[in-house]
């Protein structure tokens, strides 16, 4: 009896001690966080540094843009099927060197895509700072959240003379991790 009683008394502790996790970050508490979790444990990413979970190309599923222009707000949501919408994959790779690599639209939703022929590639330099964020193209990226198969990034960006009056503008990006074919 004193064993049972233990056990409960060292549950209860436990669940004050430990706040729940929204682990996938979608804003819910639910079996997908398990999921989540679950796979952390497996394959060891509490050990993994941030550079080393970003590495690999990351495909864009989602735009979301906050842009203000004369102190009005305009907001945006692109998703990556979306006609006419600029498609890019994103590569980190190890050095800090990366890519922009733009796609057709036919990539989107796919876990595999051929970068044979892309439309147009960027390349850059990134730097991780201290607090989750990174440095690349002239912005400061931070870090939302990112997971063995999401990434959610956001920068901020202001102006001084923008041909479109802009002030500032936010953007979210959430991206799909991905493996790449050269045909």
């Amino acid at each position: 009896m004193k064993k049972v009683l233990l056990i409960m008394m060292l549950g209860l502790m436990l669940s004050f001690s430990y706040s729940q996790c929204d682990a996938n970050g979608d804003g819910e508490l639910d079996i997908l966080d398990v999921i989540e979790e679950v796979n952390c444990i497996l394959n060891n990413c509490w050990n993994q540094e941030l550079s080393e979970s970003i590495l690999g190309y990351w495909l864009v599923d989602e735009m979301n843009g906050e842009i203000y222009i004369d102190g009005q707000l305009s907001e945006q949501s692109y998703f990556c099927e979306d006609e006419g919408v600029y498609v890019f994959l994103m590569f980190f790779g190890e050095d800090n060197e990366g890519e922009f690599i733009e796609v057709t639209e036919s990539n989107c939703g796919l876990n595999e895509v051929d970068i044979s022929n892309p439309i147009d590639v960027i390349q850059w330099q990134y730097e991780f700072n201290d607090d989750n964020t990174m440095e690349f193209l002239g912005n400061i990226w931070t870090i939302i959240n990112i997971s063995d198969e999401n990434l959610t990034i956001e920068y901020t960006q202001y102006f001084e003379n923008h041909p479109f009056d802009y002030e500032s503008q936010k953007v979210t990006y959430q991206l799909n991790k991905v493996s790449v074919v050269r045909n």
